[in-house]
């Protein structure tokens, strides 16, 4: 929902901001195959976000000067695909791989970022936390020993600028 800044130290930074509205449609597929040895989960999807709130800095009556502040940014497109899979490679080895896309952009980002108090389109911005490409690869084994078994775990993972 939206609201105020109620930690602000001046009145301009008390708010309101709007509530962030996100409307998103997946559309997707699981699987076991292989007599249950392999699965494969994947999916397809859009988001459609309306006045993403984000902290902002801004003059305060605080001792540094500046606060952060929460206000609506503006509005964004969100579209990718994810396939994963897991595979039950022996009784002992299992293979786990994920890989990611993600298309995700600014519609619309009119906020003062410099604290001048001038407006300014900033939809050219990249959209924070959201890489282009993402993957992530594991191996387990499991190794008998004396009273239980030992597990072995190995993992990669790669995210683009984010």
């Amino acid at each position: 929902g939206g609201g105020y800044n109620s930690r602000a130290t001046v009145a301009q930074n008390i708010g309101p901001y709007d509530p962030e509205e996100v409307i998103s449609y997946e559309a997707g597929l699981k699987a076991d195959l292989l007599s249950q040895r392999l699965r494969v989960n994947a999916a397809v999807f859009t988001s459609d976000y309306e006045d993403i709130q984000g902290a902002v800095r801004r003059p305060g009556g605080n001792p540094t000067g500046t606060e952060s502040i929460t206000q609506s940014l503006g509005d964004a497109e969100v579209k990718g695909v994810e396939l994963e899979m897991t595979a039950l490679a022996t009784e002992r080895l299992t293979l786990t791989a994920n890989l990611a896309f993600l298309d995700a952009e600014w519609t619309s980002f009119l906020a003062d970022l410099t604290n001048s108090g001038v407006i300014t389109d900033n939809s050219f911005l990249d959209l924070a936390n959201a890489p282009r490409w993402s993957a992530y690869g594991a191996i387990d084994y499991e190794q008998p020993v004396p009273g239980g078994l030992v597990g072995w775990h190995l993992d990669a993972r790669y995210m683009d600028k984010h």
